[in-house]
């Protein structure tokens, strides 16, 4: 197994914060296929992660799980808890991707007359290069303040998404508000509706609401007032917000594709949906066509008539998003319905006239 080791100039508040940074990386090796079974043992604090991490590792991967002991312990040398006293909360830092999930995010805030600043982690997504710019460009457009941070991950590996990756961005942007007196109120772009029974070990195990209730657990043990908010149920909320501004929708990261591909796909797409006789298909910039996130989407803005109606591309996308179930949605397989397909990607959403004298058949044949 490569190994990897996030390398960083940065001195964390409190020694727990550099355990949580150390288990980013060790969870690389929880989902390695040669480990069957793992004797580990941590602090009580962080027993709570390890619980939901042992939770997501049993039910992903059927190999095993974890057993509770006293050696072999990556924190044996844990030094004492000290809490953190904390300041008044001046200040909600949104943890920003540049995405319309924490774009949404401080669009809301911001509505809501609150003090935004945006804290952005370079370094961990590292099939998406281009995302940084992409968060500069939408915090110029929404006229909020944003902070780079960095990270490096040493050792070589295939990119995949690590079950821990949210939970140490939190912790960074953590840092980052305690270091400057900012207070102790993050706020995260997931959703309350994403569980870890419906979660995939290996892709967004981090994203879920349990993981989420472990780290809360953890920190606030530490800092006892500490808030991280998630107030999104699913997708569907955030590309309601994001829409309404043409502007920042055009410019948010919006597309799973990674950068080498996209211009390309999205050029393809065009081509090949625009023939004479039909609406000349329209994508926003930045956008494939392809992923399950483009489809979700371009079938939501033009249920908006924010793009117009490009038949065979509609369709085509429906077809994408039902051929996606298997691998992004796999405890949805018994689907039947476009109206059951709609409830999976884009709960909420009315499904227009026009879509409702399809069949099922017909959009996957």
């Amino acid at each position: 197994m490569s190994s990897q080791r996030i390398i960083t100039d940065k001195h964390f508040v409190h020694p727990l914060f550099e355990q949580l940074v150390d288990m980013y990386y060790y969870c690389n090796m929880i989902s390695d296929p040669f480990y069957d079974c793992l004797s580990v043992s941590f602090h009580p604090v962080v027993n709570p992660l390890l619980e939901c991490l042992f939770l997501g590792f049993k039910k992903g991967t059927g190999r095993g799980g974890f057993s509770y002991g006293t050696t072999n312990s990556p924190f044996m040398n844990y030094r004492p808890r000290v809490l953190i006293s904390t300041v008044k909360d001046l200040v909600v830092v949104v943890c920003f991707s540049g995405g319309k999930d924490s774009t949404a995010l401080a669009m809301r805030l911001k509505e809501e007359g609150k003090t935004v600043c945006l804290y952005f982690l370079k370094g961990i997504n590292k099939s998406y290069p281009d995302e940084y710019k992409r968060a500069e460009k939408v915090a110029s457009i929404l006229g909020l303040p944003l902070y780079i941070d960095e990270i490096k991950l040493s050792g070589k590996s295939a990119f995949k998404e690590n079950p821990m990756k949210n939970q140490v961005v939190a912790t960074f942007a953590l840092n980052y508000c305690l270091s400057r007196g900012l207070g102790t109120t993050i706020v995260f772009g997931d959703f309350t509706e994403d569980t870890a029974d419906k979660a995939a070990w290996d892709r967004n195990w981090s994203d879920t609401v349990e993981m989420w209730d472990a780290y809360r657990t953890v920190i606030q043990s530490i800092i006892p007032g500490f808030q991280l908010l998630t107030p999104f149920k699913n997708y569907t909320e955030t590309l309601a917000i994001v829409s309404k501004n043409r502007e920042i929708l055009e410019n948010v990261q919006g597309c799973l594709a990674p950068m080498r591909f996209r211009e390309h796909w999205r050029e393809q797409n065009i081509k090949k949906y625009h023939p004479n006789f039909q609406v000349p298909l329209e994508l926003l910039p930045h956008r494939c066509g392809n992923c399950w996130k483009c489809c979700v989407e371009y079938i939501y803005l033009v249920d908006n008539g924010i793009l117009e109606y490009n038949m065979a591309f509609y369709v085509r996308c429906l077809r994408r998003l039902a051929d996606k179930l298997p691998t992004e949605h796999p405890y949805h397989s018994g689907v039947k319905t476009i109206e059951e397909l709609y409830k999976v990607y884009l709960p909420g959403v009315s499904i227009p006239d026009r879509i409702k004298v399809m069949t099922y058949g017909q959009v996957t044949s």
